[in-house]
């Protein structure tokens, strides 16, 4: 019931094999892709009950819906959009959009199986749960019988043709390496020597938005504190700053004052936060 062209790699989430005390791994099944996936206070979950015998695919899934688009840095487009909805109305037109949602980012990252929307979808919403703010999705997996293309299994596939798959290569070295396109719209530059590298991403300009918020600077705060306080995320403290700098320029500071990036906010500073969507979404240029 596993073919070889399903797969097989470290189970999802990274849990431990009780049998070896290794590392547990999974193996891509025709029959049981049953796993349950849960959305708590911090984040989605896969809940204990879901694991059953473990099925490679179905952790796949359940791996690609849990992923917000810009997290992961070399395939900033992976993951999916299920979490856009997580404060909407909880009613039938939320529900569609979040299918669309499933259905869009299983077809692109998964090929190995479908979720046919809408007869593989069965929401089931009482009046009980809706008092308590949950609606709960059953979707029903396809596995697809047989090798497809885009289906990224060793040995049907290369190391380079999975690495390639959604970003295809363009000039390689002498030994078939692109670093130049190992990136989504990273820019090079060539010197007089016809020596290429690669450039730092850029943001956009960092404009007013319906859905910024605004904090006050409390005292001993860092760009660090304040991002970890409102993203639950260190590393986006540079959105934070980027936009104090960009809005002092705009109001007119002098050049020494809006360049001085090493310094944190003074204590009282009101600040303008984009929302973590604009950040993770619309920023990467």
């Amino acid at each position: 019931m596993n073919p070889p062209y399903l797969g097989r790699g470290i189970a999802f989430p990274l849990r431990l094999n009780p049998a070896t005390g290794g590392l547990l791994v999974t193996e891509g099944r025709l029959d049981g892709a049953e796993i349950a996936v849960q959305y708590l206070p911090d984040g989605y979950t896969i809940r204990n009950e879901g694991f059953g015998a473990g099925n490679h695919v179905a952790e796949s899934i359940a791996h690609i819906l849990q992923v917000i688009p810009g997290e992961r840095d070399t395939l900033p487009e992976f993951g999916s959009r299920i979490h856009d909805v997580l404060h909407d109305p909880n009613n039938v037109f939320t529900q569609q959009e979040y299918e669309v949602w499933v259905e869009l980012a299983t077809e692109k990252w998964e090929k190995r199986a479908r979720i046919p929307i809408p007869e593989g979808v069965r929401w089931r919403t009482t009046a009980e749960e809706i008092d308590e703010n949950k609606s709960i999705a059953m979707f029903s997996t396809e596995i697809i019988l047989g090798q497809v293309p885009g289906n990224l299994v060793a040995p049907f596939v290369s190391e380079r043709d999975a690495r390639s798959q959604h970003y295809p290569l363009g000039e390689t070295d002498s030994d078939g390496h692109d670093w130049c396109s190992r990136y989504r719209n990273s820019p090079t530059v060539e010197n007089e020597a016809g020596e290429r590298y690669l450039r730092p991403r850029r943001s956009r300009p960092i404009t007013m938005a319906p859905d910024d918020e605004w904090h006050k600077v409390q005292l001993g705060d860092t760009w660090l504190k304040i991002a970890h306080r409102i993203y639950g995320e260190f590393r986006l403290w540079w959105a934070i700053a980027e936009t104090y700098y960009h809005d002092l320029v705009n109001q007119g500071a002098g050049i020494e004052e809006s360049m001085d990036t090493l310094s944190d906010p003074e204590p009282g500073t009101i600040l303008r936060v984009p929302s973590r969507t604009r950040v993770l979404m619309e920023w990467i240029a």
